[in-house]
């Protein structure tokens, strides 16, 4: 590798991350949580 590459590539820096994607919830689904059944008892 030539020389001026391998210096570029020890001066790169990683580009940012993009933005993380909202966690999902029962809403976003229509579900209302409070009062949504569930087919296997959680324990709750």
């Amino acid at each position: 590798m030539p020389g001026y590459l391998r210096e570029a590539f020890k001066g790169a820096h990683p580009e940012p991350d993009e933005e993380p994607e909202p966690e999902e919830g029962p809403e976003d689904f229509g579900i209302d949580p409070d009062e949504a059944t569930y087919k296997y008892d959680t324990g709750d």
